[in-house]
């Protein structure tokens, strides 16, 4: 019995063992296809997110690169920008100085009644402006080559009318005009009158009339820098065109003693003793101080030197100009070059590489550029002798030939 019974417990022991590897191998199967069904999943959204790293490397990198050709076209453009500021700033003070260039010979006749001048305001004002200012003052008749109202619509008869352009051939008539109606005006007998505005002073004043009204409305303190600013370069032009306009008058004095008048009359005494010169040194070695005995000096300076022909001893000449005789320092420095081995030769030929230091680039400089004299120029002042190169005698002997180019 006792047998039978462990017999039996011992059968019944490996049954159920078996039941649980049968159900520990179940759950392994199953766990093992689990996990491989996720590690499939995993590796395939690990190789979608490979290409998809892949694609955005690709696409930064092509960022990157239009990027950097963005940044270096941004550079170009950069320069080609400042370059063409530069161009149009130039261009544009070359249009004003034409602008005003082609005013010079133009008076305005202000005041002048609307249809006074006919059909031919030409013919008008060739006898016109000779009747009115005084017919002996024009020795020649005066040649106007076009002359119109301004433009715009004819006003009212109870305003203003519009101004008469006149353009004179000769800068002379025009001076001659504006200096005889000055004095008309000052004197209360004549109606002619001048107004001679650049373009920019006239720009300047619309800018400085729509600043001030916007300054009004809005008391804002850059509209009020802007403004003075406008102002002050509008008065240094407004100056500087009188002062011009003056001097083309002649006029050097001023009968009125108001602080304006005083200011003109500091303006042209400063601009005549810029260009006065006080005394001289005659050929006699003595210096004068009376502007005849100053001017007669001068021109005969400028003859002799216009008729003087060339000396034929040039080493003469060249020793007499106290200027090209070297100062001891520099003979010193040439002194060394000679004597140090061939790089004064080298120096000639090629003098970047055989330049050692400043020093002897300023000695280079000093040496050649004024104790050398090249058979060229030697053959200027004396055709007789050969401008050809004294070593090789094949190419001409100018500076650069003879310094650096020729092989010999």
């Amino acid at each position: 019995m006792v047998a039978a019974a462990a017999a039996a417990a011992q059968q019944h022991v490996s049954g159920g063992d078996s039941l649980i590897l049968q159900e520990i191998r179940n759950g392994d199967q199953a766990l093992s296809s689990k996990l491989d069904s996720k590690t499939a999943e995993i590796t395939q959204s690990i190789s979608g997110l490979k290409s998809m790293l892949d694609k955005l490397s690709s696409r930064v990198t092509e960022a990157e690169d239009r990027i950097g050709t963005a940044e270096d076209q941004l550079v170009d453009l950069d320069s080609r920008v400042v370059k063409l500021r530069k161009e149009n700033d130039f261009l544009m003070e070359k249009v004003d100085q034409l602008e005003n260039y082609s005013r010079r010979n133009n008076i305005r006749v202000i005041n002048f009644g609307e249809s006074c001048e006919g059909n031919d305001p030409v013919n008008f004002f060739v006898n016109w402006i000779p009747a009115t200012l005084g017919q002996e003052h024009f020795t020649e008749p005066l040649i106007i080559e076009r002359a119109h109202r301004a433009f715009g619509p004819r006003p009212p008869a109870d305003q203003r009318p519009r101004p008469v352009l006149i353009r004179l051939l000769k800068c002379q008539d025009r001076d001659k005009i504006l200096r005889i109606a000055a004095q008309r005006s000052r004197e209360n007998k004549g109606p002619i009158k001048y107004d001679e505005y650049m373009a920019e002073i006239e720009k300047l004043e619309t800018d400085i009339l729509k600043l001030e009204k916007e300054f009004q409305q809005s008391g804002s303190k850059v509209l009020y820098q802007s403004l003075l600013n406008m102002k002050l370069k509008y008065n240094t032009l407004h100056t500087y065109k009188i002062e011009k306009a003056i001097l083309r008058t002649k006029q050097r004095y001023y009968e009125l003693g108001e602080k304006a008048h005083k200011i003109l009359s500091w303006q042209l005494r400063k601009e005549e003793s810029s260009r006065t010169i006080n005394a001289i040194q005659t050929e006699a070695g003595s210096v004068s101080h009376n502007p005849v005995e100053i001017n007669d000096t001068f021109k005969q300076f400028y003859a002799n030197l216009y008729t003087s022909e060339s000396p034929e001893d040039l080493t003469k000449m060249m020793n007499s100009y106290p200027f090209l005789e070297p100062t001891w320092a520099l003979v010193t420095d040439v002194e060394k070059l000679l004597h140090e081995g061939n790089l004064w030769s080298d120096l000639c030929k090629d003098s970047l590489s055989a330049t050692i230091n400043a020093r002897y680039r300023l000695v280079h400089y000093h040496f050649l550029h004024q104790l050398y004299l090249t058979p060229q120029k030697r053959h200027r002042s004396k055709p007789e002798l050969s401008e050809m190169c004294f070593r090789c005698g094949i190419e001409v002997g100018s500076f650069l030939h003879c310094t650096w180019l020729c092989t010999k």
